[in-house]
C-alpha cells in the first residue's frame, strides 16, 4: 500500500469517525456555519452575510465549504430561507469538507516526506500529525486554521516534490494553486509559502538559490492570483458596510490584519510573551513534546535529502513560531501552523531512534 494511502487511512480512522456526534460548539463554529447558510439562503456566495449585517472580518472559504455542506445535507436549499428541523446528519456534513481537506493535505505531505527519506519516515510523519491534540481538534472543527494549514502542506509539499521529479511543471502548479486557495482560507497570511521556500533555498544553497528560482515557472504567481484575488477584488469594490460602519477594505486589511498584527484584535493574552506559544505548543504536541530533544539534530550527514527535508521543515517552524509570537493576538490554535515541520522533524528523529538504537541517543532522551 502506497504512503498517501496509508496515511490517509491513519487520518481518517482518527478524524471521521463520530465527526458530526456533538452540535456545533465552538462559538466560531456556528458563526462560520450560519454565513454558509445565508449564503445559500440569499444566493449570494461572494459577500459574507450574518444575521442582519455583512461579515467582512473573514474570508469566504470556510463559509462556502459549510453552505456546501448544508446543501448537500438538503438543511438549506438554494435561495430560499430554509425552514422546517435540521437533518440529524447536519454536523456531519457541514464539518466533512473541512476534514477531507486536511486527510488529503496530510496524506500527500506524508507520502513527500516518504520519497525524500523512507516509507517509515513517512508512516511516522502521519502518526505522529494525527496524534497530536490540536490537529485532532482544528480537522474536526469549522475553523480557517485548519483549512488554512492544509493548504501550507500542500503548497510545501507540491514545491518540495518539484524539486524531486521529472514532471516538475503540474507540482509547481499544485503549490501555487494551494496558495491561492490559502488566500481565501486566511488572508494574506496565504503568502506565507511564497517566504518559506525560497528562504529556505538561501540557507541551503546561497547564491545557487537564484538558480533555483529562475526554474520556477513564470506563470506560478498569475495562477494564484486567477484563484485568490477576484474575490477580494469584488469587495474592494462593495459600497456596503459591516455593523461597525466599515467597508471591506478598512475592515479586512485595516482592523483584522494590521491592527490584529501590531494592537491585539480580540486577544486573551493582551501583552503575552513568546512563551504562550511554548506553552500552547506544548499542550498541543502532547505526548510528543517529550520527544523534541531528539528532533534537534536534524540533518544526518551524507543523506543529502533527508538533511534538505529536516532544514526545510525546521524553517517552516521556527519562521511560523516567530511570525505568530510577534503578533499581539493570541490564540491557542495559532500556533497550528508550526506543527507540520515538527511533525517531520519528529518523524526523523523516531527513524533515527530505531535505527541507531537508544544508547545513541541516551542524552537526549
Amino acid at each position: 500500500m502506497s504512503v498517501f494511502r496509508s496515511a490517509f487511512l491513519v487520518g481518517a480512522a482518527v478524524c471521521l469517525p463520530l465527526l458530526g456526534s456533538v452540535g456545533l460548539w465552538d462559538p466560531w463554529e456556528t458563526h462560520y456555519a450560519e454565513v454558509g447558510r445565508q449564503m445559500l439562503a440569499r444566493a449570494d456566495l461572494v459577500h459574507p452575510y450574518w444575521e442582519h449585517h455583512y461579515f467582512f472580518s473573514k474570508p469566504p472559504l470556510v463559509p462556502w465549504l459549510a453552505a456546501l455542506g448544508l446543501f448537500i445535507s438538503g438543511a438549506q436549499p438554494w435561495g430560499t430561507p430554509g425552514t422546517g428541523p435540521l437533518p440529524a446528519s447536519v454536523e456531519w456534513f457541514i464539518r466533512l469538507p473541512i476534514a477531507l481537506l486536511m486527510l488529503f493535505a496530510a496524506a500527500l505531505f506524508a507520502d513527500t516526506v516518504a520519497r525524500y527519506s523512507s516509507r517509515r519516515v513517512g508512516l511516522l510523519t502521519a502518526v505522529v500529525w494525527w496524534t497530536m491534540p490540536l490537529v485532532c481538534f482544528l480537522a474536526r472543527q469549522v475553523m480557517t486554521d485548519g483549512p488554512f494549514v492544509s493548504c501550507l502542506m500542500l503548497a510545501l509539499a507540491c514545491a518540495l516534490r518539484a524539486e524531486l521529479e521529472q514532471h516538475a511543471a503540474r507540482w509547481w502548479a499544485g503549490a501555487f494553486a494551494a496558495v491561492g486557495v490559502a488566500l481565501l482560507a486566511k488572508g494574506l497570511l496565504g503568502f506565507l509559502p511564497f517566504v518559506l521556500v525560497p528562504l529556505t533555498w538561501v540557507l541551503l544553497d546561497g547564491r545557487g538559490a537564484w538558480a533555483r528560482v529562475r526554474r520556477v515557472p513564470w506563470w506560478g504567481v498569475p495562477l494564484t492570483l486567477s484563484i485568490g484575488a477576484p474575490w477580494y477584488l469584488a469587495m474592494a469594490r462593495f459600497a456596503e458596510r459591516d455593523d461597525e460602519g466599515r467597508r471591506f477594505v478598512e475592515r479586512f486589511f485595516g482592523y483584522d490584519h494590521l491592527d490584529r498584527l501590531v494592537s491585539g484584535v480580540h486577544t486573551t493574552t493582551p501583552g503575552g510573551t513568546f512563551t504562550y506559544f511554548l506553552e500552547q505548543g506544548a499542550f498541543a504536541l502532547a505526548p510528543w513534546v517529550l520527544l523534541l530533544p531528539l528532533s534537534v539534530p536534524f540533518t544526518p550527514s551524507g543523506v543529502e535529502g533527508r538533511s534538505r527535508l529536516g532544514i526545510t521543515m525546521g524553517v517552516s517552524s521556527l519562521f511560523t513560531f516567530a511570525l505568530f509570537t510577534a503578533s499581539a493576538t493570541r490564540f491557542h490554535h495559532y500556533v497550528l501552523p508550526v506543527l507540520p515541520g515538527l511533525a517531520v522533524l519528529l518523524a526523523l528523529a523516531l527513524d533515527r531512534l530505531v535505527t541507531e538504537g537508544f544508547a545513541t541517543h541516551r542524552p537526549a532522551l
